[in-house]
């Protein structure tokens, strides 16, 4: 199949050396480095990102209402002491 595809500089420059020293056509070089990238990609498997948890405290102590208030004091605490010291 023929399709049109822009290639940058760098990376003609070495599938054409590529070509030139294995001695295939340049066609080759591209179909087989393309088919070993689709090869690779398809045996490794996605690294999936797993969130750290912290624990905040047992549910009748503390509740997610009571984090949020004291989340919203530590931001007003911080939002004086930034403003005191542009006096």
């Amino acid at each position: 199949m023929r399709t049109t595809i822009d290639i940058n500089d760098d990376l003609m420059l070495e599938l054409k050396n590529r070509s030139f020293t294995s001695g295939d056509s340049l066609k080759k070089v591209i179909n087989r480095i393309i088919r070993l990238g689709l090869n690779t990609a398809k045996q490794s498997s996605p690294q999936k990102y797993v969130l750290p948890e912290f624990s905040m405290g047992t549910p009748q102590y503390y509740s997610l209402d009571r984090s949020l208030g004291l989340a919203d004091e530590l931001e007003t605490e911080e939002l004086i002491r930034k403003i005191s010291l542009r006096k």
